[in-house]
């Protein structure tokens, strides 16, 4: 459980008693410095952040996995040339470094170099050597629910102020993902977060980085789904709406079988999606990509889909 410190754990900590804590990457570190030297450890790196680091590579990524480079390399070199960049046919978006509390930056951040101290005036974490990549098939709004309700789950509850504070977060963006956001939301996201600056813990002191990242990375994106209630990255399920391509109305028959709420019906020949019954689960689109499209929610449904609900 997270305490008032002062005393810190290298005072008091496990059974009260001097404790060192530290991550495994660094007492393995230690153990390579003790056996080698100094110098050894020095060959490679920055002069102010010696060595290599492991860093892992995951999301909108072609070639996702584990791997170590000396400190100081470019963010984009590792994204680009190592990971292989973002799939084909999509653009660059977002960068989640360091883990959920690091915050969420923009493409500005493949010009950094993998140093702590460079990560910090942008308003973001290095963290423990995590690198999210998100294309533009990511929406910030999903993406904020995500990181909130994370924070939200693994709150201890021992204070209110992380708690609570968290719990509203959520339950912001889900109104905004459900197309019922306010323009006054963009002030309560600042006011909670100023509020969370006072948590018993660094947990609840970070868990509104990605929200103030996102007002200041990612506002044109939060504004249109607040004013003009849709979502740019067609992800938020109360802005958007799956509908039947009249194209390729006869390859729906598969989709329309596992469909979970039968909310794909046939009439005189012709599919058409139950918007009252869809539940967006995605299974028909991925049974047959083609053949189901995502629409804006407000956008003017096709005729062949209004003539087949008329029917």
């Amino acid at each position: 459980m997270p305490r008032i410190r002062p005393p810190y754990p290298a005072a008091s900590g496990v059974f009260y008693l001097p404790t060192n804590v530290n991550n495994v990457e660094t007492y393995a570190s230690a153990a390579l410095v003790l056996r080698n030297g100094l110098d050894w450890y020095g060959q490679v790196g920055t002069e102010r952040n010696h060595s290599t680091k492991m860093f892992s590579l995951s999301g909108h990524i072609q070639r996702p996995g584990v791997l170590e480079v000396p400190l100081g390399t470019r963010t984009g070199d590792v994204i680009n040339e190592i990971g292989g960049g973002v799939p084909e046919g999509h653009t660059l978006k977002a960068l989640q470094p360091g883990g959920p509390l690091a915050g969420i930056m923009g493409p500005s951040g493949m010009d950094l170099p993998l140093e702590p101290e460079e990560y910090r005036p942008t308003g973001t974490l290095m963290g423990g050597g995590g690198i999210v990549v998100c294309d533009d098939r990511t929406c910030i709004v999903d993406l904020c629910i995500y990181f909130e309700w994370f924070c939200e789950d693994e709150s201890c509850g021992r204070c209110t102020t992380c708690h609570g504070g968290t719990q509203r977060l959520v339950e912001i963006f889900r109104r905004i993902s459900r197309g019922e956001g306010r323009l006054t939301d963009l002030n309560l996201m600042q006011l909670l977060a100023d509020s969370l600056r006072w948590s018993n813990c660094v947990h609840g002191q970070a868990s509104p980085t990605p929200v103030l990242n996102s007002l200041k990375n990612f506002r044109d994106e939060l504004l249109t789904h607040i004013v003009e209630k849709r979502c740019p990255a067609q992800v938020c399920h109360g802005l958007i709406r799956y509908e039947v391509d009249p194209a390729h109305d006869s390859d729906v028959e598969a989709g329309a079988a596992i469909c979970p709420t039968q909310a794909i019906k046939s009439e005189n020949g012709h599919y058409f999606i139950d918007q009252d019954l869809c539940i967006k689960c995605g299974a028909c689109r991925e049974q047959n990509p083609d053949a189901i499209r995502v629409m804006d929610f407000q956008a003017t449904p096709s005729a062949a889909a209004v003539g087949a609900a008329a029917d």
